[in-house]
């Protein structure tokens, strides 16, 4: 495949360097990240490719494996469908059924679904997205066993570790004209006999307008109140299934829950990376005449989407993947660019030259974030994402920030030519002024006696694989890329675009007998798998 990268990797030239920390909301990672050189690898190999033949319409978007199976499952948006695949041959994988859910008075689109045991769940939203949608029960066949109401738009599930709770978030998004805003909830389904035996009672229902709030936690929508503004995203569970944890992506927050006593712990800010400070630099401009990784005064809000936890020793860690995201919906908008606000002139004495297009005069910023005394001007630059990966404590202290490493590789393996391309053109640095690379998805697996982290970058595409070990000291390891910048984004050439979420199938579990990462990608409409192995 002509500039295709599949076989490159990165190692790190041995130079650490340690920043105080403080609170969550101002330090960053106390392990800087280090510079590179290139050596060669074979960690991730390409198997195969199942394709759907359908291009942005998200036809490949939650991927998972059925345990002790040869099955992995996606959901389809574009057909409202679960899809089953059998992936006994990775190198040749085959379509086994499609499940639809026309059945069900007012399912409309499916967001998610997970499994657990010979159980699946799906995360259905309702017809009229404001109203409760719901969790669908299914066996590994794709009979419909059960659905459940739940909150407005369920956008993930999840089964806790010890198969007792299925977990939903119900994200509550408003309408278009923002007159129609949901309660974002968690709803919490204890599982205790047969999917049969599940009825109302076995649900609780966790909303978070009553919870304090610890650091600037984002409530922004217009005429916003915290039970309505807060948005849950994705869900992790601690290993010992005791807490679940959720992303409140709008809000650049993590909320806690006690699972066992159905109760919010506490709901944190996860601060800012300070693109100021050094080994935080990122690309800001599309017109700056190359590539161009810098430090500038602008603060990334990491607003994570995906998030997983892990243990090492005994002690619960969590990985998120800071994508960013603004609120958008009919007139209202929350997203606007440096070149046409007004700036402090005591903190940007140099404005008008930051604000050329060639300097950050074009990057997207949040328009209601920023003007911190209230006088009409912007004192601080919030953008939306930090363009990297986080490594936290179950108290939600960070232990690792990737910074800027994923625009440095990238640079290194793509170069000016496609950088930071986005997942529909091959037009050089157009995602540069937004969110750049834009990680999105990740997930983790054990290769010997290694961990790894396996990040997805929505935009660019590919896999950017981290040894997490050591939490603290997490090391680049590999860059996989089923791309070809050449070839049309619309043609089967193009290889995989807008990855959203992995699996990964341990050596032990998998139907080939070796370790497998399967992704399935948005915009390409593709799932690719992919042999995992050491060096």
């Amino acid at each position: 495949m002509k500039n295709s990268i599949w076989i490159i990797c990165f190692a790190f030239l041995i130079s650490a360097c340690h920043q105080e920390a403080t609170t969550v909301a101002q330090h960053q990672a106390n392990t800087q990240p280090k510079s590179m050189v290139v050596v060669k690898s074979s960690f991730l190999q390409l198997a195969g490719t199942y394709r759907t033949g359908k291009f942005d319409e998200s036809a490949a978007e939650v991927v998972t494996h059925i345990p002790d199976s040869s099955l992995i499952v996606f959901t389809s948006a574009s057909e409202n469908a679960l899809v089953f695949l059998d992936i006994s041959n990775p190198e040749k994988p085959e379509m086994v059924r499609k499940v639809t859910f026309e059945k069900i008075p007012d399912a409309a689109g499916i967001n998610s679904v997970a499994a657990y045991g010979g159980i699946l769940a799906a995360a259905v939203e309702n017809k009229h997205k404001q109203a409760p949608g719901f969790v669908v029960f299914l066996d590994t066949e794709g009979e419909i066993l059960k659905y459940m109401q739940v909150g407005a738009l369920p956008d993930m599930v999840t089964f806790s570790p010890d198969g007792r709770y299925i977990l939903v978030a119900n994200e509550g998004e408003p309408d278009h004209s923002y007159q129609n805003d949901p309660v974002g909830s968690v709803s919490l389904i204890e599982w205790k006999g047969t999917i049969a035996e599940l009825s109302e009672e076995n649900i609780s229902t966790l909303t978070f307008g009553d919870v304090a709030l610890e650091g600037p936690v984002r409530i922004s929508g217009p005429n916003a109140d915290q039970l309505t503004d807060l948005e849950p995203e994705y869900i992790a569970v601690s290993a010992d299934s005791k807490f679940a944890f959720i992303t409140l992506q709008e809000n650049n927050a993590i909320a806690k829950i006690d699972l066992e006593n159905k109760k919010v712990i506490f709901i944190k800010s996860l601060g800012f990376s300070d693109h100021s400070q050094k080994g935080f630099a990122f690309d800001a401009s599309k017109k700056d005449g190359g590539v161009h990784i810098k430090n500038w005064p602008v603060k990334g809000m990491r607003m994570p989407d995906v998030i997983v936890a892990f243990d090492v020793d005994g002690k619960t860690y969590l990985i998120t993947a800071n994508e960013g995201d603004g609120r958008e919906y009919g007139d209202y908008e929350d997203e606007i660019k440096v070149k046409k606000i007004k700036l402090d002139a005591v903190q940007f004495p140099n404005a008008k030259w930051l604000q050329k297009e060639e300097n950050i005069g074009g990057l997207v910023i949040s328009s209601v974030d920023g003007d911190t005394d209230k006088d009409g001007d912007f004192d601080v630059l919030y953008s939306f994402g930090a363009r990297s990966f986080s490594i936290w404590d179950a108290d939600l202290n960070l232990v690792y920030d990737s910074g800027q490493i994923f625009e440095q590789v990238i640079e290194e393996v793509v170069g000016k030519r496609y950088f930071n391309t986005s997942n529909d053109k091959n037009k050089s640095e157009n995602r540069s002024p937004k969110k750049g690379p834009e990680p999105e998805g990740v997930t983790i697996g054990k290769v010997g006696e290694k961990q790894f982290a396996f990040i997805l970058l929505e935009r660019i595409g590919g896999i950017m694989v981290f040894d997490i070990t050591n939490p603290s000291e997490a090391q680049f390891y590999d860059y996989q890329n089923n791309r070809d910048f050449e070839a049309d984004p619309k043609s089967a050439e193009a290889g995989d675009l807008g990855p959203e979420t992995a699996v990964f199938i341990p050596k032990e579990k998998s139907p080939a007998g070796e370790a497998l990462l399967v992704v399935a990608n948005e915009v390409s409409g593709t799932v690719s798998i992919y042999y995992v192995g050491m060096n």
